[in-house]
């Protein structure tokens, strides 16, 4: 065996000292490739940081709609670009992403999403010299976006990596790590309305500024504490099915958004969709016969991978259009300022943390597809609550309860989603699949909302514009609706499976 092979073998197992009586790996165990507890520590601060970063920028535009549209000449049925083009990136990436990590080394995709994401954010904030929607949104799609999808699947790769597949600590870890979506959520909605309070037109590209900064700082304690040592499988990258993949997925979103703007009567909308559809057959039977595919054949022929994944993608479609919508009524139906918009978020966060926190208790009680059955649920439960609410009624009445409740199906469902999938898919792309399944669905659905905003407008254009937004809210609760059923075939699937096991 080379020195190179040495170097980059898998940790071994806990020795018989990091056993306990019944068989299991002490939380106490810390892993091989840390030297100390500090630099473990830093590295899930790495983690956590990384999960805000992604989340912030999902929701970095939602105070800033109104601002945007006045400075960049948008209208306001291209609003849903502002946010929509980057999950629309790194959804349709990260599994592109998350395949050179596995080659190339999981660390280096990291750094380089990093340094890709402080490029986007820079010229993010130039676009207000230029006056130009069509940057703005290009860099957040192209540079963000992609830069992003570098880091948080690699990042959960480099967790999987690491830690003891099953072990208390790895789960304590992923629900650490799920922290940083409620809190990178309601920064991105609150931060940018504090800068932007005094003066919006001038100080909006702060907000992209500061994301810059934030995001280099993160990057120096990726290159200190992330550990050495860990490199790719040196396999040859499935060109083909990158192409394939990214078209296919791009495509198909990319069509579905800017039919809420253009409508269908646009040839080129349809022909998009159609193309991005045979390209998604093409990539199906491309990864079938490719040595090293982008996807685990695994997770085609896997029922119960298919069941979970199409449950995340529809439960975060839920989340992405209730978000949108949101803050569509709070800054067009409510007349809210955006730093009111941004302080009646914070419920979002202070529950999100305590649902990261009650996630390692509830698994050992309710097993993780139980887990996300209940994520399913606080979906469902907060679309029929955001959907009804009226718009003079105060907000401490039901707008406080839904956000509190859509907290809860986030943080349930991210790291209940990456614990089940780890397990069926012990050396597959775990964290690249469930980033891709919320990010896209985020988007997808999102635009699919607008679409049918936009019809219900068109055919009744004497609707006041809150009948308008109910229009696209609905489809979220059909969609958490689906997300449910579809908790409840897995959790029957896995309950059969255990009673044929004890049998």
């Amino acid at each position: 065996m080379s020195a190179d092979e040495q170097k980059y073998q898998v940790v071994s197992l806990p020795d018989e000292k990091s056993i306990d009586e019944a068989g299991k790996i002490k939380l106490t165990y810390r892993p091989q490739y840390f030297q100390s507890n500090f630099q473990e520590i830093m590295f899930v601060l790495t983690l956590i940081l990384s999960q805000i970063a992604n989340q912030g920028a999902s929701t970095q535009t939602l105070t800033l709609f109104k601002t945007l549209s006045q400075d960049l000449n948008a209208s306001q049925t291209s609003e849903s670009w502002l946010m929509t083009s980057f999950s629309l990136s790194s959804g349709s990436l990260i599994l592109i992403t998350g395949h050179l990590g596995d080659i190339y080394g999981w660390k280096r995709l990291v750094i380089l999403g990093y340094v890709i994401a402080i490029m986007g954010a820079l010229v993010c904030g130039f676009s207000h010299y230029s006056h130009s929607v069509n940057q703005f949104i290009v860099s957040r799609a192209v540079l963000q976006g992609l830069g992003i999808s570098c880091i948080l699947p690699n990042l959960v790769g480099l967790l999987g990596h690491i830690y003891v597949q099953g072990s208390t600590r790895k789960f304590i870890i992923i629900s650490m790590l799920g922290s940083g979506a409620p809190t990178g959520a309601f920064f991105g909605c609150f931060f940018p309305s504090w800068i932007t309070n005094n003066n919006p037109i001038q100080n909006w590209p702060w907000v992209f500024y500061s994301y810059a900064i934030f995001c280099f700082v993160t990057l120096i304690l990726c290159v200190k504490f992330i550990p050495d040592g860990i490199s790719g499988n040196n396999k040859k990258p499935d060109w083909m099915g990158m192409c394939l993949g990214v078209f296919g997925l791009a495509g198909f979103n990319f069509a579905w958004n800017q039919a809420g703007i253009d409508g269908w009567e646009k040839g080129y909308n349809i022909g998009i969709l159609l193309s991005s559809i045979i390209s998604l057959i093409l990539f199906y039977f491309a990864e079938k016969k490719n040595s090293n595919p982008i996807l685990d054949p695994k997770v085609i022929k896997n029922f119960k991978t298919i069941i979970l994944l199409i449950n995340v993608l529809l439960g975060w479609g839920s989340f992405g259009i209730g978000l949108f919508y949101i803050y569509q009524i709070y800054l067009n139906v409510s007349l809210d300022s955006p730093i009111t918009a941004g302080v009646k978020f914070m419920p979002f966060w202070i529950c999100g943390i305590i649902a990261c926190a009650l996630v390692p208790k509830l698994i050992t009680k309710i097993t993780p597809i139980g887990l996300t059955l209940l994520s399913s649920l606080a979906f469902l439960i907060s679309s029929i609550m955001i959907s009804v609410t009226p718009s003079d009624l105060l907000y401490w009445k039901l707008q406080l309860f839904s956000i509190c409740i859509l907290s809860f199906g986030m943080d349930f469902s991210f790291p209940s989603s990456q614990i089940v999938l780890s397990d069926l898919l012990p050396n597959g792309n775990a964290g690249s699949l469930v980033s891709t399944m919320t990010n896209y669905g985020m988007s997808l659905f999102l635009g699919i909302a607008v679409v049918i905003q936009r019809e219900v407008a068109l055919k009744h254009p004497k609707n006041f514009l809150l009948d308008n937004f109910r229009a696209g809210q609905y489809l979220g609760i059909g969609v958490a609706f689906l997300a449910c059923l579809f908790s409840v075939i897995l959790l029957f699937d896995f309950r059969k499976e255990k009673y044929v096991k004890d049998r």
